[in-house]
């Protein structure tokens, strides 16, 4: 599945590569001499490597933006079902039609959460965007 999801990329072989053998610990020079090109090669490719992956943060933020109605965040430590009325009262105060009621927001939540729900409260920051369907996206 891996190799499917480079052929879509904005990112080359190469510079996949090199990203793997920096995020393993191996240093510029000796990632070189494996592949038989320059430390200036690598340090190039490692900042193609980057921009790419900029450019690809910023094109996927813009297209969720262009098709977000709005959003709210919830902070960790925020009990679920507290969550889920947040979202609820946001979405009647935007004047927003929510596809979901209460428990499937609180079962969008606990299945996007997983592991990161403790007794009822979340272990991480959540951003809920809503669509102009009314439909719920987290982050």
């Amino acid at each position: 599945m891996l190799n499917a999801l480079r052929m879509r990329t904005l990112f080359t072989e190469r510079q996949l590569e090199i990203n793997r053998l920096l995020r393993e610990g191996i240093s510029r020079a000796e990632i070189a001499s494996r592949l038989g090109i320059t430390v200036q090669d690598v340090s190039i490719t490692e900042r193609r490597f980057r921009e790419n992956l900029e450019k690809a943060v910023n094109t996927v933020n813009l297209a969720k933006n262009l098709s977000v109605v709005s959003s709210i965040s919830l902070a960790s430590g925020t009990h679920i079902l507290d969550a889920s009325k947040m979202i609820m009262n946001y979405a009647d105060s935007e004047g927003i039609k929510l596809k979901d009621n209460t428990l499937s927001v609180v079962s969008g939540l606990r299945g996007y959460l997983g592991s990161d729900l403790k007794n009822g409260r979340m272990k991480r920051d959540v951003e809920v965007l809503i669509l102009p369907d009314g439909g719920l996206r987290y982050l």
